[in-house]
């Protein structure tokens, strides 16, 4: 596996200590196939006999989709894209950036989250995680909130 072809989405390049895994059929269909999800359940599987595997199940790089979000984060009068930002536990100097679509500076559509660095007021991107749960749990706790409304008005 040395060529982008047998690597489409990567993965080797940004965690080179996969190559150890590439000797078990699943992890080497995984890779080869760009699988995300094929990749992360062949490394649950694994992660109870190799260290390694339990190592890239919390790597912040590996399930990257490389780039940031295919607009510029603009916003005026609180109308427009924003980003949170806090620091990854795992990685010292990136942040996780929580990307959204606020009205009145008030979130309202969830994006995604990225991996990013900031310097001078800039954010540079490295890519979207692509397993994080906050945009459903956000959008979880809008359909929460409107069902409220909803029931409050009709009461």
């Amino acid at each position: 596996m040395n060529g982008s072809d047998e690597d489409p989405a990567g993965f080797l390049r940004r965690e080179p200590d996969l190559k150890e895994l590439l000797h078990h059929p699943d992890v080497a269909e995984a890779v080869a196939n760009g699988g995300y999800r094929a990749l992360r359940r062949a490394l649950r599987q694994l992660a109870g006999d190799h260290q390694v595997a339990g190592a890239l199940l919390g790597s912040e790089f590996l399930f990257l989709r490389e780039g940031g979000p295919p607009f510029d984060l603009l916003s005026v009068n609180g109308l427009g894209f924003q980003i949170l930002t806090w620091p990854s536990s795992r990685v010292v100097g990136y942040h996780k950036g929580f990307v959204y679509f606020a009205i009145l500076f008030v979130p309202i559509l969830p994006i995604g989250v990225y991996l990013v660095t900031t310097e001078g007021g800039r954010y540079y991107f490295f890519g979207k995680q692509v397993f994080s749960r906050l945009p459903l749990i956000f959008l979880g706790i809008w359909v929460v909130v409107l069902m409220a409304a909803v029931v409050y008005q009709h009461w």
